[in-house]
């Protein structure tokens, strides 16, 4: 189990050993523990990991279950109907199950050595190895305990127990090495104190503060996905205020820090966004952008309720709030339209057109927006009627793109290439 093909970093202190530890199986995922037998039977070793592990311990029922294992992508996707190989720079496996629910299967890796050839793309990413060198590999202590559901124990190289026993975030390697090569290590660090409520290790403190001016260096997407992972967190709030303390936030979205530094902790500017957060921590879904326009909305609030031509000033506000992030078309887009539709659907259901308002493609996140904004008795009274009506026309949808008639497939017909016919000798 301690077995490494090349020596750890000199940073990486590896203390391994393994801890007796049976997880209740009413905690695990049934699907989860058929995928780890059936890895068994073609043998190959495979773990519950990361944070499916981390959660349990600390007294969290997880929601994903991902795996590791010794077998190959391609291993994984014979033995399993159900998978899908993913991932340019970083393949790995997703089991599909019912009703949308994805395991990950990840097989085990490591860090590159001299004599490896990384001369391919992304080469240095899908170096296969051990546990042991899988586990050095994570960020932090906390993530990288692997758990036999087989034997009933945990297997931990870096102290990771200790860690969860005293509710403390710290990095396999020293910090100062581990947050530059991947600064958005700082926003994952962020989410688990805030959500586990752990404390920093002094040097992971030190080094975020100091190395937060590259969050920028980082993939947009990433840096867009954890943004996410935080509004989705149940502790966003928390988050927001914790990123400002830190300095990151400056580079995030600066205009976003600078409206915060302007605002009182005390105030209700954040309502939305905690609204938000208990309604995350209840289970009720929200959309990607709703959980946006939540946290933009305190700094449009002024002009979607006094501007004149709200669309020309909302585009003029929008647009520096979310600087340098580039969000998706589609997210700016759903956001423009929910605050647009906001100052309507205050008002409450008109008659004749309540049932076509519902069919509009943003209308109920729009009405989702509505549920954590509203504060008036007027808004609470609108709110409650869009609700009634959106139980009484569940059917209700956006109108999808009428598939084209033969008719007017002969109108426009495609254009095809003559085939090709062998020349004439």
């Amino acid at each position: 189990m301690s077995h490494f093909s090349a020596p750890p970093p000199a940073d990486v202190q590896v203390s391994f050993r393994t801890v007796t530890h049976r997880i209740d199986p009413h905690m695990l995922d049934v699907d989860a523990l058929k995928t780890l037998r059936r890895l068994r039977k073609f043998g190959h070793e495979a773990y519950l990991v990361g944070g499916c592990v981390r959660d349990i311990l600390m007294g969290h029922q997880p929601t994903d279950f991902d795996i590791v294992t010794s077998a190959k992508p391609a291993e994984i996707r014979s033995a399993f109907r159900n998978s899908r190989i993913i991932g340019r720079r970083f393949r790995l496996a997703h089991l599909h199950f019912a009703n949308g629910k994805i395991i990950e299967v990840a097989t085990f890796r490591r860090s590159p050595c001299e004599t490896d050839d990384l001369s391919g793309r992304h080469a240095a990413e899908n170096l296969f190895g051990t546990a042991a060198e899988d586990a050095i590999r994570r960020d932090f202590t906390i993530n990288a305990l692997m758990y036999d559901a087989e034997k009933n124990c945990i297997f931990d190289w870096s102290s990771g127990m200790s860690d969860v026993s005293a509710r403390c975030l710290r990095t396999i390697g020293h910090p100062e090495r581990r947050i530059p090569e991947d600064p958005a290590r700082i926003l994952r660090a962020v989410k688990f104190a805030v959500r586990l409520d752990l404390r920093f290790d002094p040097p992971l403190a030190e080094a975020m503060q100091r190395h937060a001016d590259k969050l920028l260096l980082c993939s947009p997407a990433r840096l867009i996905e954890e943004l996410f992972k935080i509004l989705r967190s149940g502790h966003a709030v928390e988050c927001l205020y914790m990123l400002q303390e830190i300095g990151a936030l400056r580079h995030l979205l600066p205009a976003l820090d600078d409206f915060i530094s302007a605002q009182s902790h005390s105030d209700n500017a954040w309502r939305a966004l905690a609204r938000a957060d208990e309604q995350n921590v209840a289970g009720d879904t929200l959309s990607d952008a709703v959980l946006l326009a939540a946290l933009l909305y305190p700094a449009c609030r002024d002009v979607l309720h006094t501007a004149r031509d709200v669309s020309r000033e909302l585009e003029s506000v929008l647009r520096p709030l979310v600087h340098p992030l580039p969000f998706t078309r589609h997210h700016m887009a759903s956001v423009r339209q929910m605050f647009l539709a906001l100052r309507r659907l205050s008002a409450g259901p008109a008659a004749k057109r309540a049932r076509k308002m519902l069919e509009r493609d943003f209308a109920a996140d729009a009405i989702d927006l509505l549920a954590l904004v509203a504060t008036e008795k007027e808004e609470l009274r609108a709110l409650s009627a869009w609700r009634a009506l959106q139980k009484k026309y569940p059917q209700s949808h956006p109108k999808e793109r009428p598939t084209p008639t033969k008719a007017a497939l002969r109108q426009n017909p495609r254009r095809r290439r003559k085939p090709m016919t062998a020349p004439v000798a």
